[in-house]
């Protein structure tokens, strides 16, 4: 019997993962602190009628963005709470975005909202501001 032998050529190190833990730990606290940063900007309100085209345009652009890589963050396991919280903050921008859009046409966005704020996904481990336990008493 031949006698196994040693491989011919030692194998190259593998890479380290391309979102390895502290830069998805540093990418989910730019992400929240850039969600942030567009709360302040919706306050301007930057999606109505009146203002330029290229703000309409690069506000739209960097929600987008941001909801898109909070959610690659906030999908990866082991998450944390920034990611979690971004991917939330975002969606809270597109839904204002979205009413600050279809204000003019008196469409109402406050049902896109409550929709989420109810209803949060199970798996962050976030809890919904409506799951408060309150009981209700027979009389």
């Amino acid at each position: 019997m031949d006698a196994p032998r040693p491989p011919t050529s030692a194998s190259p190190p593998t890479p380290p993962p391309v979102l390895d833990i502290r830069v998805r730990w540093r990418a989910g606290q730019v992400a929240l602190a850039l969600a942030g940063l567009l709360t302040l900007v919706a306050l301007l309100r930057p999606l109505t009628p009146s203002s330029p085209d290229w703000l309409k345009a690069a506000t739209a652009l960097l929600i987008g963005l941001g909801v898109t890589a909070s959610a690659l963050l906030a999908s990866l396991r082991g998450r944390r709470r920034p990611e979690s919280l971004a991917l939330y903050g975002f969606l809270v921008l597109a839904v204002d975005a979205l009413g600050q859009v279809l204000g003019p046409m008196r469409v109402p966005a406050w049902p896109l909202m409550a929709l989420l704020v109810g209803a949060p996904d199970p798996h962050t481990g976030l809890r919904p501001w409506t799951s408060t336990r309150v009981r209700i008493e027979a009389a």
